[in-house]
């Protein structure tokens, strides 16, 4: 096992606009909804051997994989906000990965109950897999499950952020994965967000935003760039 120290930049303000169907009236909710979802603008590092230090079974695997695969360890966090006369009932962040090898090899958190601090040491053991620090274990016995990770091993990563009836979606949380690209190439991973909001003057229902992909920011954009 080795730990290597990586952190998401400053925070990103993501606006969202409200989903609409076209031939339907559209909802009465506000088009836009500003100020309540932000990404940590992500960072990236591509692992090398060196990077394994004293373990040499990483280091190998590392070595044996280069020929083949590059492997990026990315950091970035989601922040949401919950107002009084907007409570977001449900959060998403989706990373859409650049041509059809390019996969998320590692993903964490997979399971949580609640939003919880990640430390900015990351843990990595073979087959080059983020060991997480919360375990999965007794998950038929959660209360609720706040964080899910979906889609490792696919090109669209995902989290979903869920809330309830007495805690809406509020807080950060500090996500990072593990994406393997094909060796050499460079590869791009594009980040949205989105959020189901009940508006308070609206009654009970929801209403669905979410970012288009020629509104995403470009800090938002991450490369692959191989050395």
């Amino acid at each position: 096992m080795t730990e290597i120290e990586l952190s998401e930049d400053a925070d990103v303000p993501v606006a969202l606009r409200l989903r609409t169907v076209r031939g339907r009236p559209a909802p009465a909710a506000p088009f836009l909804l500003e100020g309540q979802v932000a990404v940590g603008t992500p960072t990236t590092r591509r692992l090398t051997a060196a990077d394994a230090g004293p373990d040499d079974e990483l280091a190998g695997f590392i070595a044996a994989e280069s020929a083949r695969w590059d492997y990026y360890l990315t950091a970035l966090s989601c922040t949401f906000v919950s107002l009084e006369e907007a409570e977001l009932a449900s959060g998403w962040l989706r990373i859409t990965l650049s041509g059809e090898e390019s996969t998320a090899h590692s993903m964490d958190p997979m399971v949580l109950e609640e939003f919880a601090d990640l430390s900015y040491s990351i843990k990595l053991v073979v087959p080059l897999m983020i060991e997480s620090e919360f375990g999965v274990n007794g998950a038929r016995k959660r209360r609720r499950t706040a964080v899910e990770g979906l889609y490792d091993g696919t090109r669209t990563p995902s989290w979903l952020f869920h809330g309830s009836a007495r805690a809406p979606v509020h807080g950060v949380q500090r996500l990072r994965l593990v994406v393997r690209t094909p060796a050499g190439l460079p590869a791009e991973g594009t980040i949205q967000a989105g959020a189901s909001v009940r508006h308070k003057r609206l009654g009970l229902d929801l209403f669905s935003y979410t970012t288009p992909l020629a509104d995403v920011p470009e800090p938002l954009r991450i490369r692959f760039l191989p050395d």
